[in-house]
């Protein structure tokens, strides 16, 4: 994992130029790189480890139909109750409202607006709730270090390194950065989100009590 102030310094490296930051500002840089941070974990689909949140846990009130997000909150994986580990079905709000109150009783879907989880039916009673989810790293300081590993840095310097010349009249130095970073992040995608053999798909033919199904395509 790399500081900020590393990755200032390769940026500088792969930019050839601005050794002093004269033409673009250390504070300047500071914003292209986590610019750039926030998108290989968007472009990756937050699907890298670092990405995946420790597990939540909602305390819902009996009467309340909402509450909120954890902070980073980007996508949900899994929403179960606690008590019976029943996990709840995906609804949308304008359902719910279609639908109207049908009176509390034991939640059995959510919808997510507005930066809130929602509860339908609302809550009866007092029930605990667990959320897997995906979250957005916090942006990189002089304080925080960027959580990926130091394979990740060539990624977040060139996608900088494009915005920082698309600020230019050089579309050829941008359009140059960014398939660099096209071609890194294909490469880190291949190293970090492949972490199964079941992660791969292919079709084969399965022999099954003396006869063959048709070829399927299975994680495997």
């Amino acid at each position: 994992m790399s500081t900020l102030a590393v990755l200032k310094t390769k940026l500088r490296n792969y930019l050839k130029c601005d050794p002093s930051d004269k033409i673009w500002a250390e504070s300047q840089k500071d914003e292209y790189l986590n610019n750039a941070y926030f998108h290989v974990q968007k472009d990756g689909n937050f699907n890298w480890a670092e990405n995946q949140a420790s597990p939540a846990t909602l305390t819902l009130t009996g009467g309340t139909a909402t509450v909120a997000l954890p902070t980073g909150f980007i996508r949900l994986d899994l929403v179960q109750l606690a008590t019976d580990n029943n996990q709840l079905f995906k609804t949308t709000k304008l359902d719910v409202m279609r639908r109207g109150t049908t009176g509390n009783s034991k939640p059995s879907e959510y919808y997510i607006y507005g930066g809130v989880i929602g509860f339908y039916p609302t809550p009866d009673t007092g029930y605990t709730a667990n959320l897997l989810f995906r979250k957005r790293l916090t942006n990189m300081t002089s304080a925080v270090d960027c959580a990926f590993p130091e394979d990740f840095d060539d990624g977040i310097i060139k996608y900088a390194a494009y915005q920082i010349w698309s600020t230019t009249k050089n579309t050829q130095k941008a359009g140059q950065a960014l398939q660099d970073y096209k071609m890194t992040l294909d490469t880190l995608k291949m190293g970090y989100q492949v972490q199964d053999s079941q992660d791969f798909n292919f079709a084969f033919q399965k022999f099954n009590r003396n006869r063959y199904n048709s070829a399927r395509s299975l994680n495997f």
